[in-house]
This record gives structure tokens, sequence and C-alpha cells, in this order.
């Protein structure tokens, strides 16, 4: 299509110069030097791990957040008794939690040059995904953010900064959704519930009384059709604002303003 369409030609060529365009292979190395000096904007899927010299200075709070299952034998010594006092996680448990180490983790490149400015090492990286970084939702931010300060100011408008509020929230995290997961359910009677037990898309049935019946069942068709990188990159730079609140400023200085004397 490309080769064809002389104005996707001309969209291309003026609108996504971007540094690395014309550069076709690249090393484990080469990528991370670009992500150094700001040449490369993207997602990078990789293997990273804060090297032994620096362990004690992140132990407070490991800077890699992580999903992943803990089991008992992988918690501190207080933790682990407490929890074998107390029956607590018998299994292993999935959670989110800050890490050491990270394995095919996906790292925005903001997030991951932090990380390497503060000495944590890449050792493999396995996918990466260029955008060009440009602020297309800077308007809505600004929106957000005046509603909130205007209810601040005025307690008129405390009801749209709140609604606000959650126009904001709502926006990024919709992006995000696992449409994966979604279900349909049926609720049906005894002469219904057989065919949809025995159907390859069956996932679990409740009964409801004795005659009706709630089916749940994974969806023929699935439309991943939302933006899942733009909640990405919002949580990935949730996750830098908190590492460089924590590690990059040594000194907090707030004015405290309109205080009656």
């Amino acid at each position: 299509m490309k080769k064809r369409n002389t104005a996707l030609q001309r969209f291309i060529a003026t609108q996504l110069r971007r540094p690395l365009d014309k550069v076709k292979t690249m090393t484990t190395r080469s990528i991370v030097n670009a992500v150094k000096n700001d040449t490369f904007f993207g997602c990078i899927e990789s293997d990273i791990h804060v090297p032994e010299s620096l362990r004690e200075y992140f132990k407070e709070m490991c800077p890699i957040f992580k999903n992943t299952e803990i089991r008992r034998e992988d918690i501190g010594e207080f933790m682990k008794s407490y929890a074998e006092e107390n029956n607590i996680m018998p299994r292993p448990r999935r959670s989110l939690i800050g890490s050491l180490i990270g394995r095919k983790i996906m790292l925005a490149t903001p997030l991951l040059k932090w990380y390497l400015e503060h000495g944590l090492e890449v050792t493999h990286v396995y996918q990466i995904v260029e955008y060009t970084p440009k602020p297309c939702f800077k308007p809505f931010g600004d929106a957000v953010s005046d509603a909130r300060r205007a209810g601040d100011a005025h307690l008129s408008k405390a009801i749209i900064a709140d609604t606000m509020k959650l126009v904001g929230n709502s926006s990024y995290g919709k992006t995000i959704t696992n449409k994966e997961r979604h279900r349909k359910v049926n609720y049906c009677n005894d002469d219904e519930v057989s065919e949809l037990i025995i159907s390859p898309f069956y996932r679990q049935m409740n009964v409801i009384d004795d005659d009706t019946y709630e089916v749940e069942s994974a969806k023929k068709k699935i439309k991943l059709d939302l933006p899942l990188q733009v909640g990405f990159f919002v949580y990935q730079y949730a996750k830098l604002r908190m590492l460089q609140f924590y590690y990059d400023i040594h000194t907090l200085t707030v004015p405290i303003m309109g205080i009656a004397r």
C-alpha cells in the first residue's frame, strides 16, 4: 500500500519522521543508547535487573514494578511467620510488587531511561515498538486539571470538579480494558440450559432457583479495538513520577499561603 499510495507516501515523509527511520537493524547496546540519548521513544520488552552493587541502595523501594505470583518463600522472614501463623497465602498469590529483577517486562522508554540513568542493566531486548512523541491529549488533560483547580477555588464548582475527576480517570482506564475476559450471560430454564452447557464457549453456571440458571459463556467474536498504549503509558509515567519523587528529590519545599495571621 505504501508503494502505490502517493498520499500515504507524502504523509509518512512529512509527518512520521523519526531519528531511527533509516535504521534497519539494531543491537541491544544500540537500542539502550538510543533510549539514553532520546533518539528512540516507545516501548521495549526486555530483561532488566538491579546489579548487586546497587541492591542495598534500592532495597527500601524496589524500582521494578511487576505482576507476579508470590509464595510464602518469597517474602521476608517476619511476614512469612505471620502468614504461616494466620494461614495466609497457603497457595501462590498473584500480586503487584516492587522487585529488583524484570524478565520479559514491557517498559515505556521514559521509565527505562530513568532505570538506565540510575544504574540498572538491560541484558536482553525481545522487541521494540516505536511511537512519535506528541502531546495529542494535552487539551483534554488541561481541561480536567483546570476544572479540578476551579473546584478547589470555588465551592460552587465542586460538583464539576468531581465529575471531571471521574472523566479523567475513566478516560485512560477504559483503554486498558481486557476485552478477552468479557463474557456473555444468559438466563434460561431447564429446557435451554443443556444446549448452553455443551457449547465449547461454556464457562460456568449458577443456579438461581429450581428452574432458572445463569450461564456464562465466552464471546464468539471479540473486537480488540482499544488503544492500549494510552493507558499503558499513563501508568508507566505514574511509576516514573513515584521513583523520581522518592529517589531524585532530596529537599522538598512547599510554600504555605493564605494562612490567617
